[in-house]
């Protein structure tokens, strides 16, 4: 088994194979220092400095800015807002007929007690509400 072994290493094919590598290399080296020897100088390249044009940025003018006034501006003329129902208003909404000239003392509607359900409140042009609460909200 020993024999096997050393027979493995032993191999006389590398050593001519590295001798020929180092000639080839030895070659290239050589020619690498000889062939810019020979080649004549490159010129000198002058330095291009570019030049940058310049602009001329003109001066704005000088403008005049007008102070802004705001139109005065009227109150439109309109209805007047219904009156605010007191506590114990009722659940009647009137709106529109005679008994708005009587019951809402100019406003533009109101509610009242007087007619006492939808029945009658609705004979004299009004809107029912169940509540007193909701009559104030929605009239």
């Amino acid at each position: 088994m020993a024999d096997t072994m050393a027979t493995i290493h032993r191999s006389p094919e590398p050593r001519p194979i590295l001798r020929r590598a180092l000639a080839i290399a030895a070659l290239f080296g050589a020619s690498a220092l000889l062939i810019p020897a020979c080649l004549p100088p490159l010129p000198q390249i002058p330095a291009l400095t570019p030049t940058i044009p310049t602009l001329d940025v003109p001066q704005a003018p000088d403008v005049q800015i007008p102070e802004f006034q705001p139109p005065e501006i009227v109150k439109p003329e309109g209805p007047e807002l219904p009156a605010k129902p007191p506590e114990a208003a009722g659940n009647c909404c009137i709106r529109k007929g005679n008994l708005l000239k009587k019951e809402c003392e100019g406003a533009v509607s109101c509610c009242i007690e007087k007619p006492e359900d939808s029945g009658e409140c609705e004979e004299v042009e009004g809107l029912w509400f169940n509540s007193k609460e909701g009559c104030a909200g929605a009239c």
